[in-house]
């Protein structure tokens, strides 16, 4: 168990673009063209290809109006006190 804990710390960084040898050399394993493998690549997580994104489809929630509902208790209680 210690081995293992002492060898976790001298795992060495992998460096990028240092030739072809190296696994991640030229395009730093990034692929070739394309949004992600240009710097500063950063898209919002509800981007959605440049279609109409979830929040702007859906319509904007509304308050409810409350519906005044008859006492049907109280209803009947008046009804006894009748007869």
């Amino acid at each position: 168990m210690k081995l293992i804990f002492i060898n976790f710390f001298k795992k060495k960084k992998n460096r990028k673009g240092r030739g072809i040898s190296s696994e991640n050399g030229k395009t730093c394993g990034r692929g070739h063209k394309g949004q992600t493998s240009r710097s500063g690549y950063n898209i919002p997580n509800f981007f959605e290809g440049g279609q109409t994104n979830y929040f702007k489809r859906t319509p904007k929630k509304k308050k409810k109006k409350k519906k005044k509902k008859k006492k049907f208790f109280n209803i009947l209680y008046k009804n006894k006190n009748l007869n």
